[in-house]
């Protein structure tokens, strides 16, 4: 039986996003207070730009995976905008906000004054930013969309709704408290992890189990 990688590759990139949210010092509501955070523990938020980076990739190299699974019929098209829009999730936690981290490190540099970097952070960053922004909502939807996709072909029984309910549970708890509870961010991504661990099981369980199907009328030959 071949097993696919898809399903350790989406554990290994929600379990670096998790612990990259749980290190990640960058609390409060305002830039005055989210500075002063990161600049107390400057060491723990250039680790969490580090595993921000890494699950990033991890996600892109399981959108590659999942893009080489065997998908037709209905819901396909939806299972593969699904896969892209992950990929493109994956941008997001390596290049966007594993970039804000890095940005975010270097304005509480002890040579920089607070005002100057709280005037920089927060700065218009322009149009020019704008299509990495559209990533974001890649990453929050693509999950949804794959689920969509696998409950449309009716693939892989419960998985995808279960999927699909730690998706909205997880992510909905921790836009609902980023910035304001270090618990419940961390806890939203981890259900959010199970959602992903989910959705790569059930998108890679048709190569894992399928056998092949029986002849109609073909007999069975019974040795006495």
């Amino acid at each position: 039986m071949k097993r696919s990688s898809l399903p350790v590759l989406l554990l290994l990139a929600g379990a670096a996003w998790t612990a990259g949210q749980a290190v990640l010092p960058d609390m409060g509501t305002a830039w005055s207070d989210r500075l002063a955070a990161v600049a107390a523990d400057r060491p723990m938020q250039a680790l969490a730009t580090a595993l921000f980076a890494l699950a990033g990739v991890l996600l892109v190299a399981a959108a590659v995976v999942a893009g080489r699974a065997d998908v037709s019929g209905r819901g396909s098209g939806l299972m593969r905008a699904g896969t892209v829009m992950l990929g493109l999730g994956g941008v997001w936690l390596a290049a966007g906000r594993g970039a804000f981290n890095l940005h975010m490190y270097q304005l509480t540099d002890p040579a920089i004054g607070r005002e100057a970097a709280e005037t920089v952070a927060n700065a218009d960053v322009g149009p020019g930013f704008l299509p990495l922004v559209l990533t974001l909502p890649a990453l929050l939807l693509g999950p949804v969309v794959l689920a969509a996709g696998l409950l449309r072909a009716r693939r892989a029984g419960a998985l995808p709704w279960a999927a699909l309910a730690c998706w909205l549970l997880g992510i909905g708890a921790f836009v609902a408290t980023e910035f304001t509870v270090k618990a419940t961010e961390v806890a939203g991504i981890a259900v959010a992890t199970v959602a992903l661990v989910l959705l790569g099981r059930a998108l890679s369980r048709p190569e894992e189990e399928t056998a092949p199907a029986a002849v109609p009328g073909e007999s069975v030959a019974v040795r006495g």
